[in-house]
């Protein structure tokens, strides 16, 4: 257990609001999203929608994914005051009770 970390062989994955499912070569291929109006005319392979929008006391799903895997690093970028009502909650091996729930 203590050497997970350095697992040599692994497959890295970015989950994006492109990419949700972290597919190999599938960033930056959005059509429609919050970019699009800036983005226009520039097509594939540019940021399209390269954030969303979530509501107020809404719940959204970020990443659903099966296997194995580890998070090395989440990035959000909202006013402090939003970022502080924020509730992140993780769920893993088909728990119905968080196992990770912050602030």
């Amino acid at each position: 257990m203590f050497g997970l970390s350095n697992i040599k062989h692994y497959e890295s994955r970015a989950i994006t609001a492109e990419n949700f499912k972290g597919e190999k070569g599938k960033g930056g291929m959005a059509t429609e999203g919050t970019g699009k109006e800036c983005a226009e005319g520039l097509g594939q392979g540019w940021k399209i929608s390269p954030s969303v929008e979530i509501e107020a006391g809404a719940t959204f799903e970020l990443a659903a994914i099966d296997g194995p895997g580890i998070i090395r690093h989440i990035w959000m970028a909202d006013s402090t005051e939003v970022n502080r009502s924020l509730i992140i909650r993780m769920y893993w091996d088909d728990s119905d009770i968080p196992s990770v729930e912050v602030p």
